[in-house]
């Protein structure tokens, strides 16, 4: 088994989906890139605090591969877990179907 990066009040950080699929919840690790309570990039470097009105232990998804596992969901789920206007969910999911057609050529 890989080691851990760090502890977390004696718990290793998970480094697969299969070691934190059962872990705590809210997650605590919210450096992690599926993290929702903030979005960082390669090397840690924070780009926005995605809710900054309340604390990481307080949300009620902190993952959004948990969200993911739940099914389909539509545009005002994906705003509210994401904590975006329907607008932002719009434009992305019109880039995301455009970047299909053209892979698709």
């Amino acid at each position: 088994m890989k080691k851990a990066l760090r502890a977390h009040k004696g718990i290793s950080r998970p480094l697969t989906r299969g070691d934190c699929v059962n872990g705590i919840r809210p997650c605590p690790w919210v450096s992690c890139r599926h993290h929702l309570y903030l979005d960082v990039v390669r090397g840690g470097t924070l780009v926005r605090i995605n809710f900054p009105e309340i604390e990481p232990g307080d949300l009620k998804d902190s993952c959004s591969l948990d969200v993911a596992e739940r099914g389909e969901l539509n545009p005002e789920q994906i705003a509210t877990a994401l904590n975006l206007g329907p607008d932002a969910i719009r434009k992305a999911v019109k880039q995301a179907r455009t970047k299909a057609r053209l892979e698709m050529v």
